[in-house]
């Protein structure tokens, strides 16, 4: 044996003692955070030895129809001023435009760091969304080509097993044989592109109270989490996922049940089944449920072992629902969602910046100060736009805050209240001046980028007015620029 066998055989003998020793040392959740309540170490059924499949790190995206980039000069122009800016490494794009981001990030990443992971979220129900964008092969191909991650939601919940279940409106056999499949057959063409099992719904979605309960139930007790994360393997293996993102829809205000009844005293009696618990209470509930997916977190993790898990945490919960000490130790992703800070359902009154930099500052920074490793953080920045009503009371002020008159309508590609593509924002801008077109929305862009970008349209006889937050190509790369320099 020569000296270069010799010295190899040492490496390789104290690279697998160092291994094993970390694995035997693996703090309890308690040495994490001592104020997380104790939990009994405990070995999870499931298995422990699965292949190994994925790098870490990502910032995930959403496939762009490419044919709009050929037939609408806007988007041409867009990608034109989005080349010349720049969304730099570690971004989150959730939005119809990563075909056109995630470009831009691959040519900045690409010989400065090329551990960086670009992870792009496919949404199947955009496959057969009716409203003519919907995705197909030429867009996966699109973003298969400029990601390294694909993300693919969204699992529920069975909420009769309590299982994971991919049968969102009766679509499985439609995702067995032609989505799942498809995204295989075209990984054949990128040998290290990998496929993430997102398990939730997506971020920018307004669920009702039937949604989440699904997602509270799991966390109900040590077998219903058993009983979920046992059905997560299966699933893993049959359709050849390489790990997952838990996307957990919590519930804002809990509902009363047999184990939790109401007590609201006489508010009850006044205002009936719809007042709100008990403070206090409900305040007890929000501990057992962080303190449950906290639980759920590290069994998930003992099971996947080999796989990647991503957490991502929603900003109106962040507070509430994560412990951050624990999520940074066993999640290899952190996906922060920096954006929906404020939502048209939830601030009727007032139209505001959904995702100014500061919060994303103050959140970042939260983080950081909770010792999360900033080789696991994730930005998020969106690009669909929250939409606010408006009405004669706000032709004196249309800066934010805004006096507001609701959700903004219905977009016609969207299909949701309250929410625009982006492709229904670009189209309508003007950016030469002010106008009352019924047609258009007037863009402000304000000084540094720090607040935001918003349009507006002012009412008249003809159209109702509309107040639009978003962030365009330079709000989101001075955001860019912010997460390259702190994290």
């Amino acid at each position: 044996m020569n000296t270069t066998q010799i010295k190899l055989v040492i490496f390789m003998t104290i690279f697998l003692r160092n291994y094993v020793e970390s694995r035997a040392s693996q703090p309890s959740r308690q040495d994490i955070n001592e104020k997380s309540m104790k939990v009994e170490k405990r070995e999870t059924p499931g298995t422990k030895h699965l292949l190994s499949r994925l790098e870490k790190s990502g910032i995930f995206v959403q496939p762009l129809q490419e044919r709009l980039t050929r037939s609408e000069p806007k988007f041409r122009d867009f990608m034109d001023e989005l080349s010349s800016h720049g969304i730099l490494k570690n971004n989150l794009v959730d939005s119809d435009l990563a075909s056109l981001t995630t470009e831009i990030v691959n040519k900045e990443i690409g010989e400065e760091d090329q551990r960086k992971k670009i992870v792009c979220y496919y949404d199947r129900t955009k496959s057969y969304s009716g409203n003519g964008f919907e995705l197909n092969m030429m867009d996966l191909n699109v973003s298969m080509s400029l990601c390294t991650h694909l993300v693919y939601g969204y699992a529920m919940v069975d909420r009769q097993t309590g299982k994971i279940s991919l049968n969102h409106a009766g679509m499985l056999q439609l995702v067995e044989i032609q989505h799942i499949q498809m995204i295989h057959a075209l990984k054949s063409f990128y040998p290290k592109f990998k496929l993430l099992l997102g398990i939730g719904a997506p971020p920018s979605e307004h669920y009702q109270h039937e949604s989440f309960v699904q997602f509270n139930n799991v966390l109900r007790s040590e077998e219903t989490r058993l009983r979920f994360i046992n059905s997560v393997v299966p699933v893993l293996q049959r359709y050849n996922f390489d790990g997952i993102d838990l996307i957990w829809k919590f519930e804002r205000y809990l509902e009363a049940d047999d184990e939790h009844p109401k007590d609201c005293g006489m508010w009850c009696k006044l205002l009936g089944d719809k007042t709100q618990p008990d403070s206090s209470k409900q305040t007890n509930r929000y501990i057992e449920l962080r303190n449950s997916f906290s639980d759920l977190v590290q069994e998930m993790k003992s099971v996947l072992f080999n796989y990647t898990m991503a957490v991502s945490i929603l900003p109106q919960m962040d507070e509430i629902f994560y412990d951050k000490r624990v999520i940074n130790y066993y999640a290899d992703q952190i996906h922060l969602l920096a954006f929906d800070f404020i939502l048209p359902w939830n601030d009727l009154g007032v139209a505001e910046h959904t995702a100014p930099i500061y919060k994303l500052d103050s959140l970042v920074n939260d983080w950081l100060w909770h010792d999360a490793q900033k080789g696991k953080i994730i930005v998020g920045v969106a690009t669909y736009a929250r939409t606010w009503r408006i009405s004669s009371k706000s032709l004196f002020n249309t800066s934010p805050p805004v006096i507001a008159d609701g959700t903004g309508p219905r977009g016609a590609y969207s299909k949701k209240d309250g929410i625009f593509s982006f492709y229904e924002v670009c189209v309508q801008l003007v950016e030469d001046g002010f106008t009352q077109s019924i047609l258009v929305l007037n863009k402000v862009n304000e000084s540094q980028k720090y607040s935001g970008t918003y349009a507006y349209r002012l009412p008249t006889n003809l159209s109702e007015g509309l107040w639009v937050s978003f962030d365009d190509p330079e709000s989101a790369a001075t955001k860019a620029k912010y997460v390259k320099e702190k994290v």
